[in-house]
């Protein structure tokens, strides 16, 4: 499966808490899980490499979500107002490309929020297009 979800917004406002997304996605189109404001906590399985525009916004119960090494993409304000979003885990040792579109891709989540990028990737991170709008929240993990 190359793609996911064959029309926008495939699962708002289902109201679902949780989804298992197949190992067999490559990209994840917009805005399909749109304003699931149920959804908590979602893990980006390996082998995705691009989440499009507004993917998870509007998800106010998303508390963390893991997006996988494979990730070279971010389609512009995929976790837009997530306002309850405080842990994401980027397992890409090079920095996603983030589109810009007037939003970026965490605006309006948590205050507290944190961006745990691999440690050797911080300050590639800090300085990137798009994440360095965030560096005051990216630390690094050990991987």
């Amino acid at each position: 499966c190359l793609i996911f979800n064959s029309r926008l917004r495939a699962f708002a406002p289902a109201g679902i808490s949780e989804y298992t997304i197949p190992d067999s996605v490559k990209m994840i189109l917009g805005e399909v899980f749109v304003s699931c404001e149920n959804l908590t906590d979602v893990i980006i399985p390996e082998g995705v490499e691009n989440i499009q525009n507004l993917s998870f916004g509007g998800c106010v119960g998303l508390t963390s979500i893991v997006l996988p090494s494979t990730l070279y993409y971010l389609g512009f304000a995929p976790f837009y107002a997530c306002s309850n979003l405080k842990e994401v885990y980027c397992k890409s040792l090079v920095p996603p490309i983030i589109e810009y579109d007037g939003w970026q891709g965490f605006d309006y989540n948590a205050p507290d929020r944190v961006i745990y990028v691999p440690m050797e990737s911080v300050d590639a991170y800090k300085v990137a297009y798009g994440w360095a709008d965030y560096a005051d929240c990216i630390v690094g993990y050990d991987m």
